[in-house]
């Protein structure tokens, strides 16, 4: 599966453009960068019989979640549900941000998925990637958050909790929000259902697209040596259309 990463980055710039406000919008192009080259080639999964095993599944993914969000949030209006207690701000970046644990930790060879060395996982169960086990061990929600707050990106309740629990009741971490036993223990918001049904539905549809596909087992295209940040410390990218999208979302920082 191949991702056209100038096309990622002119939909991924134009919802920060548009929804996200001036106060943290500088703070998610700073955490962007800083994290480099993870955001555009990360996989959004460790197998292929989850969701995009591939590089670039990340970022194909949350956009996909994010344009699904839209429909999702149409829907609940349209059909008379609540959707006064958020805004589309809070939609947006919610929805780019649901998975943003798994481009791991700040720092070189931190991402959070590495290729699996192991040839069998790769061919007999299709396990293209594993956890990086130098990274400690957190929920990708809780990472997601930890990342957002490490980078200094403020959140509102609504946009925490949502992120939180994206996961649904897949998740028995989220039973304490999504069992409620009394009116005041219900979430008092419709966003998180959005969200959750948006992801579900983003990962259904890629899991359909590669089960139509031819189901190769290989090994990705693109690994850490093949690969290097265009961030100013690691310039000369061997992937050229990498740069060239990169540097249009955050400017050419070989120059700065």
């Amino acid at each position: 599966m191949q991702i056209d990463l100038n096309q990622a980055h002119s939909r991924l710039n134009h919802y920060i453009e548009t929804y996200i406000s001036q106060n943290r919008r500088q703070a998610v192009l700073d955490m962007y960068e800083d994290l480099g080259d993870r955001l555009y080639l990360s996989p959004a999964s460790s197998v292929e019989s989850y969701h995009n095993a591939f590089p670039g599944g990340y970022i194909d993914h949350i956009l996909r979640v994010t344009d699904f969000s839209r429909e999702v949030y149409t829907l609940y209006k349209n059909l008379g549900l609540n959707v006064s207690d958020f805004t589309e701000e809070h939609l947006i970046f919610t929805a780019l941000h649901h998975d943003l644990g798994k481009l791991g930790f700040p720092g070189s060879d931190n991402e959070c998925y590495i290729v699996n060395d192991s040839e069998w996982h790769r061919n007999k169960l299709g396990q293209v990637y594993k956890y990086n086990v130098q990274n400690p061990f957190m929920l990708i929600q809780d990472q997601s958050l930890y990342l957002l707050q490490f980078y200094g990106i403020p959140l509102d309740w609504v946009e925490y909790i949502t992120i939180k629990t994206h996961d649904g009741l897949y998740d028995d971490t989220n039973k304490p929000y999504l069992i409620s036993r009394t009116d005041d223990a219900k979430l008092r918001s419709n966003l998180p259902h959005i969200i959750h049904t948006a992801d579900f539905m983003a990962a259904k549809f890629e899991y359909e697209r590669w089960s139509a596909g031819k189901k190769s087992h290989a090994v990705p295209a693109v690994s850490k040596k093949q690969t290097s940040s265009a961030s100013a410390s690691s310039k000369g990218s061997d992937t050229a259309e990498f740069n060239k999208a990169f540097d249009a979302l955050f400017g050419n920082t070989a120059n700065k």
